[in-house]
Parts: structure tokens; sequence; C-alpha cells
């Protein structure tokens, strides 16, 4: 029970961005509860303070995914076009080996202005398993997607489960949206 009382701690200080408790956040990130730690990513993120990059990139191999993912995430949201931090994420992905992952480090990628993680997107939506993670690549395609991607993401509006189906269609929906802006 106190660690997901810590975890939800962990989250609403991240939300406040609170500045001042970055060393606690930071500290939460070698926590032993793999959800504090996850949480703790979010909350850097969402405070953004640039000097909390370097226990990010080492939380790029921390040994729950989720963690990583979040780190990641964290990292584009803390310093888009930053070379250091794409060479970062562009490594951890260069040796990921759970699908799921590979969806959000190569999204994260593409969020640091690195286009090099769209194919293994493109390939995880008709190619990842379980459904969720040809889902989740529709989301990163949509986000990430220009026109170009229409033509992949049509051909996915077949997939058999209808979960996939949906975040497709959102994806093209998203992309036409942002096409017609």
């Amino acid at each position: 029970e106190s660690e997901r009382i810590r975890s939800h701690v962990v989250k609403v200080v991240g939300t406040r961005r609170a500045h001042e408790a970055v060393p606690r956040l930071e500290s939460a990130l070698r926590a032993e509860s793999e959800l504090v730690r996850a949480n703790a990513a979010i909350a850097l993120g969402e405070i953004g303070d640039r000097s909390t990059l370097r226990v990010l990139y080492r939380s790029l191999d921390d040994p729950f995914y989720k963690v990583r993912c979040l780190a990641a995430h964290a990292i584009a949201k803390i310093a888009p076009g930053d070379t250091e931090a794409r060479a970062a994420v562009a490594k951890r992905l260069a040796v990921e080996d759970i699908a799921m992952a590979k969806v959000d480090l190569s999204w994260a990628l593409g969020s640091l202005g690195d286009r090099s993680g769209m194919e293994t997107l493109r390939t995880l939506l008709f190619r990842g398993d379980p459904e969720d993670v040809r889902a989740e690549a529709a989301i990163a395609l949509g986000e990430l997607g220009d026109a170009s991607e229409l033509p992949v993401l049509e051909k996915a509006l077949a997939d058999k489960m209808g979960l996939v189906r949906n975040r497709v269609a959102e994806a093209i929906d998203k992309i036409k949206g942002l096409k017609a802006a």
C-alpha cells in the first residue's frame, strides 16, 4: 500500500510542476517499485527541467520496459530537437527487444526530430503482437506522420482486431486534420 501511495505522490508532484521536487523525483527513478519509477519519469517530463536529462538517460536502461518508454517520452518532452537526446534514445532503440518499447522509443525519437524509427513503427503496425502493440504503432504514426503515411495506415484498416482498426482510423483522421490545417 505504501508503494501505491508513494507512486501517487510522485505523479501529483509532477503534474504540479514542482521544480523543488526534482531531487526527490530523480531519487524515485531508483526506487524498487516499477510504478514509482514510471511515475517519476512522467513527473520529470511534466516538470521539464533539462538538468534531469542525465538521470532520464540512465532510465533508458531500466529493467522495466515501461520505465524505459516513459523516460524516452520525458526526454522528448524536455529536449525536442536535442542531438544528445536523440542519440540516447536511438541507442536504446537499437538494442531494445520488447515490441511495445520499440514503438514508444521510435515515437519518442520522432518527437525529437529523428525519423529513423518510422520504419519500425510501420513494421509493428502490421506485425506487432499482441494487438495493443499494433494499436500503439498506429497512434504513434498518427502523432508523427504526415500524408505520406496514409496509404500504410489505410492498409492497416484491414486488421482483424477492432482496437487496432479504431486506432488506425483515429491516426488517419489526425493526419488528415493536420494536412488540412
